[in-house]
C-alpha cells in the first residue's frame, strides 16, 4: 500500500474568495476524498483475498474429484474381493411420463375398501365364535 499523500482535490482557490462556508465546503471535499481512497484500498485488499480464496477454492475442488475417484476405484476393489457382483449400469428410462398420478383409484388395492376386518392373516373373516365374551 503506498504512503498517504494528501493530493489536492480542489483546485486552489483565491484568498479573496475562502469564506468560511467554501473552507468548509472544501473541507468536506478533502474528506471524502480521502474515504474513497481508504475504501479503494480497502477494497483492493478484499480483491486479493477474493483471488486466494478461489485458488484455494479451486485447490479443493481438485481434491474433492480425486477423492471421490479413489472411493469409488476402492468401492470397486472391496466388491472384489468381496466377490459381490459389480455395479450396474442403468440407463435412463425410456417409458413416457404419466401425467395422470393423482388419478389413482382405490380399485388398484382390493383390500383398500375397508369393507371388513380378517380373523388372521390367511384373509379369513372374523368368526363371531371367537369374540370376547363379558
Amino acid at each position: 500500500m503506498a504512503p498517504l499523500v494528501k493530493k489536492r482535490v480542489v483546485p486552489p482557490i483565491p484568498v479573496q474568495e475562502q469564506t468560511p462556508r467554501v473552507r468548509v465546503l472544501v473541507e468536506i471535499v478533502e474528506q471524502q476524498q480521502s474515504l474513497i481512497d481508504s475504501q479503494k484500498d480497502t477494497l483492493e485488499q478484499r480483491q486479493l483475498q477474493i483471488d486466494q480464496l478461489s485458488l484455494a477454492n479451486e485447490r479443493q475442488l481438485e481434491t474433492i474429484e480425486e477423492q471421490q475417484t479413489r472411493i469409488e476405484a476402492l468401492k470397486a476393489e472391496v466388491a472384489r474381493l468381496e466377490k459381490l457382483p459389480k455395479k450396474p449400469k442403468i440407463r435412463p428410462s425410456t417409458l413416457p411420463k404419466d401425467d395422470n398420478e393423482s388419478d389413482h383409484h382405490d380399485s388398484d388395492n382390493p383390500g383398500a375398501s375397508g369393507q371388513g376386518e380378517t380373523d388372521d392373516a390367511k384373509g379369513k373373516p372374523p368368526n363371531p365364535a371367537n369374540a370376547r365374551r363379558s
